[in-house]
Formats: structure tokens, sequence, C-alpha cells
């Protein structure tokens, strides 16, 4: 199993989650579209604690007018967003499990907080009331 850790910007909060390149090419680009461009297409991640729920990505490379391609998750990742309540600081983690030529993906969200002095990351649902659709910050 492989990891990748970020922790998010504001651009990542409300626009899209980029990633470096580096990351890209080692964890997403086998992924590939309908018309079979690499490292493009629709993913799913299931949620690694708790619910289980299956979350669906869009991964694509935005094309920098002066450098390399840049990875980045846009439909699918707003949603995911505003569900969490993710805010700039947060960090998300994708694991990347291949086995048997299938690769499968979960993703977990965590909000620091300092406990005793020390920093701590603990999961984001700890930090949310249990019916986020009744609660007056929706």
């Amino acid at each position: 199993m492989k990891t990748y850790r970020k922790k998010l910007s504001k651009t990542d909060i409300g626009v899209r989650l980029s990633f470096p390149t580096e990351c890209f090419n080692e964890h997403f680009a086998t992924l590939c579209d309908e018309k079979g461009a690499k490292g493009q297409g629709w993913f799913e991640a299931t949620e690694d604690i708790n619910t289980q729920k299956k979350w669906k990505f869009h991964l694509s490379t935005r094309k920098a007018s002066h450098s390399h391609p840049k990875p980045v998750i846009s439909a699918g990742w707003l949603p995911y967003v505003r569900a969490k309540r993710l805010r700039e600081g947060d960090q998300i983690i994708f694991h990347v499990h291949k086995k048997g030529g299938q690769t499968r993906f979960t993703i977990q969200a965590l909000r620091n907080f300092k406990l005793f002095g020390a920093q701590i990351w603990n999961n984001v649902e700890d930090f949310n009331p249990a019916d986020a659709s009744s609660s007056i910050l929706s």
C-alpha cells in the first residue's frame, strides 16, 4: 500500500485538488478515460473510516501555459469538501492499494489540533456534528 498525503490549500478547498506530478506518475497515471487518454478518468475512493461511503472523483491534467501539465482532481472533489466541511490546513490522505492487477483507493480527511502542546491529527468527522444536514453551519 502506498500513501499520498496533502495539507489542503485555499485553492484545494474552493476550486480543485492539485498535487505534484511525481505523485500523479506514481499513483494515478494508469487511470484512463473512455477514449484511453492516460492519466485521465474517473476513479472511486472509499472512506477509510466509519461510513465506508464511496466518492467518485475525476482526475485530469491541467495544461499550464509555461510548464509541465498539472494533475488535478476536479469533478466530485467539491462535494467531498463540503460534506466533510474541510478547511484550509486540513489534510487528506489517499491510500493506494494494488493487488492482483487491480488498484483500489481509500480517502481519509484529517484535522489538526493541539493537546498538551502536541500536534495531533484526527479524523474530521470527530470535529463535525453527527448530522451535518441539520447544522446551522450548512
